[in-house]
């Protein structure tokens, strides 16, 4: 089942990858609501195990939105343990 998540996610990254060949967010010229949902999907990739390194496109899309302003990560506001 796993390769079939990880096929799914390459066909998804591929797809992704050619609309920012196309401009720099993914509405245009500037980020939207649509860069910040599909931001956080992507940004799990590494945990998934999912190589971004064939989608050039995605990964310099991931460096503008890390870039906005009030932009964090996903850990810094969802920690992985429960606080005491």
């Amino acid at each position: 089942i796993y390769a079939l998540y990880t096929g799914l996610a390459s066909d998804a990254l591929k797809v992704l990858d050619a609309a920012l060949a196309k401009s720099p967010f993914l509405v245009g010229n500037a980020a939207t609501i649509a860069d910040v949902a599909v931001y956080g999907d992507v940004a799990y990739s590494d945990e998934a195990g999912i190589d971004l390194s064939p989608y050039p496109n995605v990964k310099a899309w991931m460096g503008r939105i890390e870039k906005l302003p009030g932009f964090k990560r996903y850990e810094d506001v969802l920690p992985k343990q429960d606080a005491a």
